[in-house]
C-alpha cells in the first residue's frame, strides 16, 4: 500500500511544491487592497527576478544550488485545512518554481504552519525550542 494512503486527509504537509503552494494559498498577507491574489503572485514574481534587490540578490541561483533552505510562513484560515494565507515566503515560492522550469527538477519547499505570518521571516530562523541550532 502507498505510503500517501496513511495520511490523514488534515494533516499537514511539511515540503510541497511550489504549485501546491499556489493552491493551497487563497489569499495573502501583502496582497494590497483592492489587488487580487494572482497580481500579488505577479509582484512578487517581478521582485524576485530584480537582481539589484537587496531582498532577493542571488536568491533564485541559491535555490537552483541548494534548494530552499528556510522555510514559509503559511496561515490556515478559521481552522480549515484547505485554505490558507502565504505569510513570509512569497520569493522562496518564486525562486522554486522558477528553478523547476529552469532544470526540469522537482524543488521543495519547507513549510511552517503559524498563526503568526512572519514566523520564518528572519534568515536565523529555528524552530521554538530550538535556538541552539546552527
Amino acid at each position: 500500500m502507498p505510503a500517501h494512503d496513511h495520511l490523514n486527509k488534515n494533516q499537514l504537509r511539511m515540503f510541497m511544491r511550489p504549485q501546491e503552494i499556489y493552491d493551497l494559498t487563497v489569499d495573502s498577507i501583502d496582497r494590497a487592497e483592492g489587488e487580487t491574489l494572482e497580481d500579488t503572485w505577479a509582484h512578487k514574481e517581478s521582485e524576485t527576478f530584480n537582481y539589484k534587490s537587496r531582498f532577493t540578490s542571488g536568491l533564485t541561483k541559491n535555490v537552483i544550488k541548494k534548494g530552499v533552505q528556510r522555510p514559509v510562513t503559511m496561515m490556515l484560515n478559521h481552522g480549515h485545512y484547505k485554505d490558507f494565507t502565504m505569510g513570509q515566503g512569497h520569493h522562496r515560492v518564486k525562486a522554486a518554481e522558477y528553478a523547476e522550469r529552469a532544470t526540469g527538477k522537482e524543488y521543495y519547499v519547507p513549510v511552517v504552519y503559524d498563526w503568526h505570518w512572519d514566523e520564518t521571516e528572519n534568515d536565523k530562523y529555528t524552530p521554538e525550542g530550538y535556538e541552539d541550532w546552527g
